[in-house]
């Protein structure tokens, strides 16, 4: 097991640092200086050259890009130009935010997704089975801010049943649940149609299969053959897509939050695209990146769990 994760550790760097590279280039495409943003269109052109040469802008770009490598693998992704503070001072500040939205989307998610996979798959080709393969496709195919702006004009103008905007009080977890309704839904409706896909496809597989025959000419009862025998091992597939839903509902967090004005890593990363604040992009998307692929390893790891078969090596 320490093996296989090394090895998983190692084959993961060169992920990382092309991500990580294709960050620090694509900023610096970006029109736009960061120096004239801070000072204003009306600063004179000593200043922004000696704020640039603060910030190290006026370096040759591939001398940017070697200090910035430097600084990574020291650990220290540099001071953030708008806030003057460390860049991850401000990530692990609104970290909770985005990481309360993700877990809550991918249990929205998980929780309706298997639940309606397994549905269809026992009642194949039934009336619900149609409909809620019919559900998935329409959610697989809406994009995360349509749901989220129909939620919002359904269950917050109109009904006013959540609010529209904001994480809530901090201090009242029944306000910051109600705030968080929406947006986790939102999330949850997009990683449901997929999950639930994925269920329904896993679970018709292990019913075909020869054991479970079996079972049911013993005379075992279906729901005990269902919940002991069926879906322990269709749910290997699903696990991998739930990880990588949550991997992408992290960075997906992004159009949510800016959608519903929630503090997080989303818009804190759309914020400082705006403001051409390039060590905070760049530490936030570096954070994005490792969640994923700590993410991925996880999953992978659970495989063992639920098939004893697995072996890592």
């Amino acid at each position: 097991m320490a093996s296989y994760i090394a090895k998983r550790f190692l084959t993961s760097i060169p992920t990382f640092v092309g991500v990580i590279t294709l960050v620090f280039l694509v900023m610096r495409l970006i029109p736009g200086d960061p120096a004239i943003l801070i000072l204003g269109d009306s600063a004179t052109a000593e200043s922004v050259a000696a704020l640039r040469a603060q910030m190290g802008l006026d370096q040759p770009i591939l001398l940017q890009y070697w200090n910035y490598l430097v600084g990574v693998v020291s650990g220290d992704f540099g001071i953030s130009i708008r806030t003057s503070r460390p860049v991850f001072s401000e990530v692990a500040r609104l970290l909770p935010y985005t990481a309360t939205l993700a877990v809550a989307g991918i249990a929205v998610g998980a929780l309706l997704g298997i639940t309606a996979g397994v549905i269809a798959a026992l009642r194949r080709n039934s009336a619900l089975d149609i409909v809620v393969s019919g559900i998935a496709t329409v959610g697989v195919a809406m994009p995360v801010f349509t749901i989220g702006i129909i939620l919002l004009v359904a269950f917050s103008y109109n009904l006013g049943w959540f609010p529209s905007i904001g994480a809530g009080d901090a201090n009242s977890f029944s306000d910051r649940m109600r705030h968080l309704a929406l947006p986790a839904i939102a999330l949850g409706i997009s990683s449901m149609s997929i999950i639930a896909r994925m269920t329904r496809s896993s679970v018709l597989e292990i019913l075909g299969l020869d054991y479970v025959r079996t079972a049911r000419s013993k005379g075992l009862p279906a729901r005990s053959i269902t919940l002991k025998h069926v879906l322990k091992p269709s749910m290997i597939p699903v696990v991998t897509i739930i990880g990588l839903s949550f991997g992408r509902l992290m960075s997906g967090t992004v159009i949510t939050e800016t959608l519903f004005v929630r503090p997080g890593l989303g818009r804190l990363l759309i914020d400082s695209i705006y403001a051409r604040d390039y060590p905070q992009v760049e530490a936030t998307v570096a954070f994005f990146a490792v969640s994923f692929i700590v993410i991925n390893l996880l999953v992978d790891l659970a495989y063992a769990a639920l098939d004893p078969r697995i072996q890592y090596s």
